[in-house]
């Protein structure tokens, strides 16, 4: 792939970081399905588009309140997806092909790169 940019008026660059910088959606998603199946029996199948984006606790209401799960600890149902996330992550986690060159041309032309995100602090 090739980037033309003008980078002359450009002062700064905030990035996403999920779904941006890292490929992190499949992990994240795939960690939903873990914690499903482990806490209820429960498989929430493979389309994540509706919570694609979205915080931890909306993916969690949704697929609760799509398979009518009515008793739930949502804490502990949140700390158990992290968990898991991180676990998969660790080993996982890949920043997308064009991430480092991109970056290093924005360094080497001075612009200040930031990153923000709906994730927690740890992700």
């Amino acid at each position: 792939m090739i980037i033309l940019i003008n980078t002359n008026n450009i002062e700064a660059i905030i990035f996403d970081c999920d779904g941006v910088l890292v490929n992190s959606e499949p992990l994240s998603c795939y960690s939903l399905n873990v914690v499903f199946d482990k806490a209820f029996g429960i498989d929430i199948g493979t389309n994540y588009s509706p919570v694609i984006g979205t915080s931890l606790d909306f993916a969690l209401n949704y697929y609760l309140k799509k398979h009518d799960v009515k008793e739930y600890d949502l804490e502990k149902l949140k700390n158990q997806k992290e968990k898991t996330y991180f676990s998969l992550a660790e080993k996982d986690l890949v920043t997308f092909d064009w991430c480092e060159s991109f970056i290093q041309l924005l360094r080497f032309r001075s612009i200040t790169i930031g990153v923000a995100s709906s994730g927690s602090h740890k992700k």
